[in-house]
């Protein structure tokens, strides 16, 4: 049961991780499509740092996630028997 749990919190969080980049990639998208009709002034490297620094915070938000679960284990095994 706990290799089954496992294997579905990492399939949720890969899942969770693929809709963030797409979410990221779509306001990139966004973003330069905005900037490049008002005037030509779009700074890449500045738009890409903050993609990355967003996906490392999700990235440690997850791993949080999974601490918290792994507390959480013993007591809810306890309280099944």
């Amino acid at each position: 049961m706990k290799k089954t749990r496992k294997k579905i919190d990492e399939a949720r969080i890969k899942l969770n991780n693929a809709k963030f980049m797409l979410f990221m990639i779509l306001i990139f998208i966004g973003l330069y499509i905005v900037f490049n009709i008002a005037n030509n002034t779009i700074d890449f490297p500045s738009i890409i740092i903050f993609i990355v620094i967003l996906y490392f915070h999700q990235q440690t938000k997850n791993k949080y996630k999974l601490l918290e679960r792994k507390d959480e284990l013993p007591s809810n095994l306890k309280q099944e028997k």
